[in-house]
């Protein structure tokens, strides 16, 4: 093993510490879904040799080390070498997750190999490697498709890849894994009002949610057959449930629902509730999907929309302060999440009624692509 990468006693217990996280069913389970996500990105960019999705930090139900600002899962394509890179602004711990792969350190000409199994029982060196910045490395991937998770000591969005320039070996260049929305490299959105045929994906997005005890009281998975009389009880002229899909692919869902059980007097009052696919959270989609529902409140009659987290949920917090939504209330400790007591915070967004006046087909925002 190069030098560099040496464990210390420190490092060995740090390791040791995310080894175990990974090694327990609760958050396998959560990151599940991300490794199916992921492998699907894969297997439609038949020209990539790996793809990759962060993991949000609150699946893990334990606190992480105090330096690890962000977690991934990548995949690497059997049968390739993923090239030179390093991370300029990152120290990266990495764990076979499944299947097996050489993680090669050093640069061209002087490559050392640092082959890696995920086999349970083998020591900790042969599973995970530590890689600190400005190490090149490159992954070889046998036969069979790597899966790998990834801790970094930066934020998803900050993460950086550097590699060695295509056209001037004397030059690097540099990109995020995961571009700024505002950089414009968000995904565009194509929303429509769901058919029952999506309500296998809308399941499936919803369960993703449970395991990082963040967006639901929910604690455990429900099933299509559970969930057929409760999408029936919507209705596009006025309680819809919208799909938003990327490339054809369903990856979230937003519905209005009436508040205090649909009686009469609370007609013009409503939730919004939104729930991204894990792989597609920090691409700027929750807030997206907040804003289309806002501008649907007019010709649905909702005047007073509502939004209601748990008071740990520092996104939907944020998305909804940049919205106008003003704090209506706050309910601390009534929820136990995953052993933790939690409140519930309350907002309401004003929404002026609709004015007198003909609607014609581009009022009608049933169908829409959004690029914003």
């Amino acid at each position: 093993m190069d030098g560099d990468l040496v464990m210390d006693p420190q490092e060995r217990s740090l390791l040791e510490s995310l080894d175990s996280l990974l090694q327990s069913d609760a958050e396998r389970a959560g990151i599940r879904p991300i490794v199916e996500q992921v492998r699907q990105k894969l297997a439609q960019d038949r020209t990539a040799t790996m793809a990759w999705a962060p993991i949000p930090l609150s699946l893990y139900g334990r606190p992480l080390p105090e330096s690890i600002r962000s977690s991934w899962v990548f995949i690497l394509r059997a049968n390739s070498a993923t090239g030179a890179e390093r991370h300029p602004n990152s120290r990266q711990r990495m764990m076979s997750y499944e299947g097996r792969g050489d993680l090669q350190t050093g640069g061209e000409g002087q490559w050392q190999s640092n082959p890696l199994v995920s086999d349970a029982g083998a020591a900790l060196e042969r599973r995970w490697i530590s890689i600190p910045p400005n190490v090149w490395h490159q992954a070889v991937t046998p036969e069979q498709d790597w899966v790998v998770v990834s801790f970094h000591t930066v934020p998803p969005e900050d993460l950086i890849e550097e590699r060695p320039h295509t056209a001037d070996v004397s030059r690097t260049q540099q990109r995020r894994y995961l571009a700024r929305s505002a950089e414009g490299d968000a995904p565009d959105l194509h929303i429509r009002i769901a058919t029952a045929a999506d309500l296998p994906a809308i399941v499936d997005i919803y369960n993703q949610s449970i395991p990082a005890g963040w967006s639901t009281a929910d604690t455990q998975p429900t099933s299509v057959a559970d969930r057929v009389e409760w999408f029936r009880k919507f209705d596009p002229a006025r309680r819809p449930i919208w799909v938003a899909e990327v490339d054809g692919r369903v990856v979230a869902t937003v519905y209005l629902s009436s508040f205090y059980g649909g009686r009469p007097a609370y007609d013009a009052t409503a939730e919004v509730s939104i729930y991204i696919a894990t792989a597609y959270h920090r691409h700027g989609i929750g807030r997206r999907l907040k804003q289309w529902v806002i501008d649907q409140c007019p010709r649905l009659g909702v005047t007073t929309l509502l939004s209601m987290h748990f008071d740990h949920n520092d996104a939907t917090r944020r998305i909804n302060e940049s919205l106008g939504f003003q704090q209506m209330g706050h309910l601390t400790e009534i929820a136990v999440v995953q052993g933790q007591k939690r409140g519930l915070v309350i907002w309401a967004l004003r929404i002026p009624p609709k004015t007198d006046r003909v609607l014609t087909g581009a009022d009608d925002d049933r169908d829409r692509v959004v690029g914003l």
